[in-house]
């Protein structure tokens, strides 16, 4: 919710976001379907490691606001 001086700030484009649920969803079917039919199983996992991936590469190479450089903080400064 915003209040009238305040503005809604996208910190990942509309792409991205549809992106990260779909792995949200995938990785759940995966889950739930663990002892269901394999062929759904599979293509759930596949799914989720295609759009890893997808996320991998834009994070890297991708539109200026969606890429990794733009985090708050940088992995070097995470994990030292």
């Amino acid at each position: 919710m915003t209040t009238d001086n305040q503005t809604k700030i996208w910190v990942w484009s509309l792409p991205i976001r549809l992106g990260h649920w779909v792995i949200v969803i995938s990785v759940g079917v995966a889950w739930i379907t663990h002892h269901g039919p394999a062929w759904l199983h599979h293509t759930a996992g596949y799914v989720a490691l295609a759009l890893a991936g997808l996320r991998t590469f834009t994070g890297m190479l991708g539109p200026a606001r969606d890429r990794f450089s733009r985090f708050v903080a940088s992995p070097e400064n995470t994990f030292s």
